[in-house]
């Protein structure tokens, strides 16, 4: 188990420290890490996946209230602890809100691009990245 202290939190994450370069999934609300266990299996080879649980989910404990700014603090404050400089970030439902994250910390979100998909649309709507 690991977990980090930071933004006074104590944040669960998993890290495959591989050498490529660095994804952070983040799960969407009521899930938890788990939920990205397919991916972290295809990609462990070939990129360094991290994985966490938002404050109030799977291990991380809340005490308090928060919003998806004190979310995207908490990720990029986990990739300072984990010494990663640039990342890509991938997140579903609210945990895309980690794609605020890049507009507080540019070097953190250098890949970072968000995709939209809806039930029953055949191709995701792209968005233009957001950099600084």
């Amino acid at each position: 188990m690991s977990f980090a202290d930071t933004n006074g939190q104590h944040l669960y994450y998993e890290d495959t420290a591989g050498t490529g370069p660095a994804i952070l999934f983040s799960h969407g609300y009521l899930m938890d890490h788990d939920m990205f266990a397919p991916q972290v299996d295809a990609l462990r080879d070939d990129y360094r996946v991290i994985t966490w649980d938002e404050r109030g989910h799977g291990q991380t404990p809340v005490d308090g209230p928060f919003d998806y700014w004190d979310s995207a603090r908490d990720a990029l404050a986990l990739l300072t602890h984990l010494g990663v400089e640039e990342a890509v970030l991938a997140g579903m439902s609210r945990a895309a809100s980690c794609r605020c994250a890049p507009r507080s910390c540019p070097r953190a979100g250098a890949g970072a691009g968000a995709h939209r998909h809806q039930a029953g649309s055949r191709t995701p709507r792209r968005f233009r990245r957001t950099r600084r």
